[in-house]
């Protein structure tokens, strides 16, 4: 008889689907370029309308960012790079000010499961690049084989400074469906924090332009019309030791 083994913390148990255990974690070089954008009030009051959390106002963060040199102690000598986008918005929970991703987007299958099964970040699949072209980079989203994000910078056009929003900690609601009908099983408040083991190493300040669409079930274009405050251009190591890279369950609401 063969001796039963401890399935794997994530789904199907039967196999890993991510590189276990998930924290520490370390990627050198980071390539980010976000924006600290103003939109729709009304389209983001309608998205919170769904959640515990409260508006805290109409400005947002969107970016693009490659973590193409990803590793981790537990998969020795192997690369597990990802390219990732995200919209995030400042919310408020009891006395909590921090982030809540509206959408968040992956190239690579290990990433989004590690994000969604651990954590509860609205993690799904799309082909996430970012491009430097002289002085000028360009992110984009595309999926189901449609353009959703543009963010296009300009480094030959400085700026002095962004607006301040504060998006840390990022609070997820992960929610878990019924089996046997509609309805939640399962939802708890996430709170995590990595913020302390994010170190830019460079960064340029500059103007951009944004450009979003919609598709089924990723209505982004709703977020508009946008009005994007200024750019930044970033290099960065991201130390995701054991201390942050784990999350707390704030509160368990079902």
């Amino acid at each position: 008889m063969t001796a039963k083994l401890k399935g794997w913390d994530n789904i199907p148990a039967h196999i890993e689907t991510f590189v276990h255990p998930h924290a520490p974690s370390f990627t050198r070089d980071i390539r980010r370029l976000y924006a600290i954008c103003r939109g729709s009030e009304a389209a983001i009051r309608a998205h919170l309308a769904r959640t515990p959390f409260e508006y805290v106002g109409n400005e947002f963060m969107v970016d693009v960012a490659d973590f193409a040199n990803r590793t981790y102690p537990a998969s020795p000598g192997e690369t597990w790079g990802f390219m990732d986008s995200g919209i995030v918005i400042p919310v408020r929970y009891k006395d909590i000010l921090g982030g809540y991703y509206l959408f968040e987007y992956e190239n690579q299958d290990y990433s989004i499961f590690a994000g969604r099964e651990l954590w509860g970040y609205p993690k799904t699949f799309a082909d996430v690049t970012l491009v430097e072209d002289g002085p000028r980079i360009t992110g984009t989203v595309v999926k189901g084989g449609r353009e959703i994000l543009k963010l296009e910078a300009d480094l030959d056009q400085p700026i002095a400074a962004l607006p301040e929003i504060k998006l840390g900690p990022i609070l997820n609601l992960y929610t878990i469906p019924k089996a046997d009908g509609p309805g939640i099983f399962s939802q708890r408040i996430i709170l995590r924090d990595t913020s302390s083991g994010y170190h830019v190493k460079s960064q340029k300040l500059c103007r951009a332009t944004l450009a979003l669409d919609s598709i089924r079930l990723n209505p982004l274009k709703e977020l508009g019309p946008v009005e994007v405050l200024g750019a930044g251009f970033q290099i960065a190591d991201y130390d995701m030791n054991e201390e942050i890279g784990w999350a707390k369950v704030l509160e368990t609401l079902v």
